[in-house]
């Protein structure tokens, strides 16, 4: 009988996968095996749509099969990939504060929206605001095996294939009915999980199916009760004080003459000046330490359902289906919100303000505390939905195989909010006859007393529901087919051709508050709706071709080529060609390359998101000092004197895609004197132009002022006596990047002794080279967007013997300087800016219990208690929130896999 194409990998492939360690080694080590074997299956590996007996390509695979992935420990793919020493730069994580409930994966360093996703070797839908796959939607018990390829691969895959590819494999072929129970929780006795695996599967004559449930309860745990966030006053470290100059008992007042005020101890509320003392910031009564009720990423419950099958429908075709759905709710708490007056953006209380005991108009900041039920306010409320489904046939017509497929995936996500309302606010503390005269429930807000004289009726008036609602859509028709065409001397050449098409749609709509930006502290957000769906049309052609075979230093030389032709609607056509080689100069040594083009189409919501126009107070215009005539784009000078400027951002439906050229070079070692043993050796680059990206106000106004020709001149509006109107600041296309680096693996399977089995493994990457228009982020942290750090290695250990193992891995992140936001290291203090590195060593034992068909695992995360490095300049996590460091701490675990 014959399977869909991903699904003829499962006998073979395990047999092949079990046997290797984790990265590329496995693969090494697997495509050995076959190449001594006779009359083998063919099978398709990431990076190439033609299935071959070899399973070493012209590009770096990294290959991790399901027992690798029990052994790690990981929950979830997200924390999974985090391992791979590829994964570099800026990732999105459940574990880390202001999570968004969503988790990305970014190779190379590169963007998340760089790296394509695919489940079964077909993409899954980018469509939201993030324009990324959020890799929660995957069912992560139902996982056989993950591959990621380390090098661009548009030409085979289409768009966002710039950095690499993550394959995601699900299980198919199983028969009988499973249950695993996991159960742990930190060494502080909090951030419990629970995880309840369930597969049935079954096989019949002419086909099989298989189902996988799951649910995750996964809670998180308060800042505050980790040493490295304990106070968010950072100078016992050596930093400055990063808390909210707002106290938790009390408003902050700001005296006509100068100078701010809260209240003195003992007073129940302000009913003069005299109830007031000076507000000092080192004293810890007048300043919040906001780490004491926020969290360290969300609570989340998520359950999912997997299920596949075929059926033989003929000798010669089968029919196949896929299904996915997935319901997570995430909850996570952050800030009160605190319109703040020690940074000049208090409240302005008018004098008839019933609750104004000064008789005179003052600025007041106060923590709003009563605006939830809890006192603590819900920064992600989060509800989302994610359906797919896969119907396909595939067959054999002659030698070549062909395989059509229609996939539907629509995704919801809703995030409810209460959000405080900054012009209500102004009117409940403005005049009380203006606030009665409002017809809108206007009632005076009390903000002059400690915490609870904000009735629920003020409370209610000042704060207001935000919703933000995101919906998306994609359907994928696909077609793909490959075969032998014709014999060279040095053996056969493979081709297949293929055709996609998509439409994608996604919409956001948002409530009247974020919409008119009446939020506290400003800001907003926009409806997005494409005026129609996108639409994609591509075709690729892809072919192997050998060249020599069997003669001095050319055991075998091969050749790979690929192109894929893309139209899409909304902005034109692009076409992507890569070229492979693969060089054996011996049976144990591999010389491989590539060079390839690539693409990324911009989101839909960088293209249409709704664009906002917000104040912004540091925007400084080169035409407004003496020396303005020096600049050529100044037509006269600027007479405002307050510094500022109108600014919009957003979408921008102009924008192209961005266009990549990467090439890869390197080679294998599988000595035959030493079975099991390999090393590889793997250089990358990738070169990227029109890079998309938000620019800043002041880049745009600096460089029109001088004519650097980098934004058009039209971008910044003046009225006619010289003064910003507004700078149009949305997404553009500027800019290019430069990456580059080398992977390293060693890895050695060892003959099995009386002692047991052993594997030992090692894999690094080295970034040499991360520059954005020429200046260098590597081995550079920045508290906004990320890491770039040099190194990053992965080390594994494994020993086996008849019902026993034990496995070990250990996962380094190399130093890093600190450089945004150095006013949060004091002057003479610049050593604080190094971080040191950072590594996490884990450790698992399992027995199998043979009569019972259950096997018992035991594991302890970071079992020596690592704790992250300290970042001074990061106010949210206190450390590198996003690489693969975590608060957490040490973490211990139960797993319980029964089979029946």
């Amino acid at each position: 009988m014959k399977k869909p194409p991903n699904f003829k990998l499962s006998a073979l492939s395990i047999a092949m996968f079990s046997a290797s360690l984790l990265l590329a080694t496995p693969t090494v080590m697997a495509a050995e095996e076959v190449d001594s074997a006779q009359d083998v299956e063919r099978i398709a590996v990431t990076g190439s749509r033609i299935a071959r007996a070899e399973l070493v390509g012209a590009s770096p695979v990294t290959v991790i099969d399901r027992a690798q992935i029990d052994a790690s420990g990981a929950i979830d793919i997200a924390s999974l990939l985090q391992e791979i020493p590829a994964v570099n730069g800026a990732s999105q994580s459940t574990n880390r504060a202001f999570s968004g409930g969503t988790a990305t994966v970014a190779l190379r360093g590169l963007s998340s929206t760089n790296t394509l996703v695919l489940v079964n070797g077909r993409r899954l839908s980018t469509v939201n605001p993030s324009g990324t796959v959020d890799l929660n939607n995957i069912p992560f018990g139902a996982i056989e095996r993950v591959e990621v390829l380390q090098d661009g691969a548009s030409a085979v895959y289409g768009s966002d294939a710039i950095a690499g590819v993550v394959n995601i494999i699900m299980k198919s072929d199983y028969d009988g009915f499973e249950m695993q129970i996991e159960q742990g929780q930190s060494a502080e006795g909090d951030a419990d999980r629970t995880i309840v695996d369930m597969t049935f599967g079954a096989s019949f004559d002419k086909g099989n199916f298989i189902v996988s449930a799951n649910r995750t309860n996964k809670k998180t745990y308060i800042m505050s009760t980790r040493k490295v966030t304990a106070d968010t006053n950072r100078t016992n470290y050596g930093g400055v004080d990063l808390s909210d100059p707002i106290p938790d008992h009390s408003a902050v007042v700001t005296h006509p003459d100068g100078g701010q005020l809260v209240i003195k101890p003992g007073s129940d509320r302000i009913n003069g000046w005299n109830d007031l003392d000076d507000f000092d910031w080192g004293n810890p009564d007048h300043t919040q330490n906001y780490w004491d009720y926020m969290t360290a990423g969300v609570d989340t419950q998520r359950d999912s359902i997997w299920t596949s099958g075929n059926y033989e429908l003929s000798d010669s075709i089968t029919g196949y289906y896929e299904f996915n759905y997935t319901h997570a709710e995430n909850q996570g708490k952050n800030q009160i919100q605190s319109p703040l007056d020690v940074w000049g953006e208090g409240v302005a209380v008018s004098a008839n303000n019933p609750y104004n005991p000064f008789g005179e108009d003052v600025r007041v900041g106060r923590a709003m505390w009563e605006i939830t039920p809890t006192g603590k306010r819900h920064a992600v409320n989060n509800v989302t939905n994610d359906r797919r489904y896969t119907l396909g046939l595939n067959g054999e017509l002659g030698s070549w195989d062909w395989d059509v497929s229609y996939t539907s995936e629509k995704f919801d996500s809703t995030n409810l909010g209460i959000e405080l309302s900054a012009s209500r606010l102004a009117a409940a503390a403005g005049d009380e006859a203006a606030c009665a005269a409002r017809n809108d429930g206007c009632v005076s807000i009390d903000l002059f007393g400690r915490r609870g004289t904000v009735t629920a009726e003020m409370a209610d008036y000042v704060s207001e529901e935000g919703v933000i609602i995101n919906e998306g859509s994609m359907n994928t028709w696909m077609l793909n087919t490959s075969g032998a065409v014709f014999a060279l001397p040095a053996g056969e050449v493979f081709m297949a051709f293929g055709a996609e098409m998509r439409e994608e749609m996604a919409s956001t709509n948002v409530s009247r508050i974020y919409e008119a930006g009446d939020t506290v502290f400003g800001g907003g957000a926009a409806d997005t709706m494409p005026p129609e769906p996108r639409e994609v049309k591509e075709v690729y052609a892809e072919a192997i071709v050998p060249v020599i075979t069997d003669v001095f230093l050319i055991d075998a030389l091969e050749f790979d080529f690929a192109i894929r032709y893309s139209d899409y609607s909304d902005f034109g056509d692009t076409t992507n060609p890569k070229v492979g080689m693969k060089w054996r100069p011996t049976a144990d040594v591999l010389v491989r390359g590539s060079w390839s083009e690539g693409f990324r189409a911009p989101g839909l919501s960088q293209l249409y998101g709704g664009q906002t126009t917000g104040y912004n107070t540091g925007a400084q215009d080169p035409c407004r000092g003496d020396d303005w005539a020096s600049f050529p784009g100044c037509a006269q000078q600027n007479p405002t004197e307050l510094p500022g400027a109108w600014s919009r951002s957003g979408g921008e439906p102009t924008l192209q895609p961005e266009t990549a050229e990467s090439t890869t070079l390197g080679f294998v070692w599988t000595p035959e004197f030493l079975a099991g043993f390999s090393v590889t050796v793997d250089y990358f680059n990738i070169k990227k132009d029109n890079l998309i990206f938000q620019p800043s106000t002041n880049a745009v106004l600096e460089d029109v002022a001088s004519a650097g020709g980098v934004y058009d001149p039209a971008q910044v509006e003046r009225n006619p006596d010289g003064t910003i109107k507004v700078v149009r600041a949305t997404l553009s296309n500027v800019g290019s990047q430069n990456i580059e680096g080398m992977d390293y693996s060693i890895g050695y399977t060892l003959p099995s002794t009386e002692m047991g089995d052993f594997k030992l493994f090692w894999g690094a990457s080295q970034l040499k080279e991360y520059s954005t228009n020429g200046e260098d982020k590597v081995g550079l942290y920045y508290a906004e967007s990320g890491t770039w750090t040099e190194w990053r290695h992965s080390m594994r250990a494994s020993w086996a013997l008849n019902d026993m193992s034990v496995s070990y891995n250990s996962n380094y992140t190399g130093s890093v300087t600190q450089e945004e936001n150095s006013w949060a290291i004091p002057e003479g203090s610049e050593h604080l800016k190094e971080l040191d590195g950072y590594i996490v060593h884990n450790i698992q034992a399992a027995y199998n219990i043979d009569t019972l068909d259950t096997k018992v695992s035991v594991g302890i995360e970071n079992f020596t208690d690592q704790e992250p490095q300290v970042a001074l300049a990061d106010y949210r996590n206190g450390f590198d929130g996003f690489g693969s460091q975590n608060s957490i701490g040490r973490y211990y675990y139960l797993r319980v896999n029964m089979q029946f």
